[in-house]
């Protein structure tokens, strides 16, 4: 793991690269910069972002959320930030709820009928 990137976030460095060209990085970091600079206005510090997300999270876990925001055709770094939030919670979204009577859990509700919606809200059609 990258224990600091700082240097590298110096505008000086951006533009050519300077100490970042020897970086071994996966190939999927280079597709995303190349995304980067063709579909974003300021790809630089996008990339530097991405780049800085090496320093809270091991590469695999930094390259499998680059490599999934290319696959959906989301080459960002908001997207890459919230693919690896979503790779860290490990809870599911929706917890299933202890019933501590037994009697409830054979409870079935009805599904909602919405064809009247409109009536209820106000709205004439």
């Amino acid at each position: 793991m990258v224990t600091s990137l700082a240097a590298f976030a110096d505008p000086s460095d951006r533009p050519r690269g300077g100490r970042l060209k020897d970086w071994k990085l996966p190939e999927a970091f280079g597709e995303l910069r190349t995304e980067l600079r063709a579909h974003t206005r300021r790809p630089d510090q996008e990339w530097i972002g991405v780049l800085r997300l090496l320093e809270g999270h091991p590469m695999e876990r930094v390259e499998a959320a680059v490599r999934a925001a290319l696959l959906q055709r989301s080459p960002r770094l908001e997207t890459v930030r919230l693919l690896l939030r979503s790779q860290a919670s490990e809870r599911p979204a929706v917890e299933p709820v202890v019933l501590e009577r037994s009697e409830l859990a054979g409870l079935v509700v009805a599904p909602a009928r919405l064809e009247r919606w409109d009536e209820l809200l106000g709205v004439v059609a």
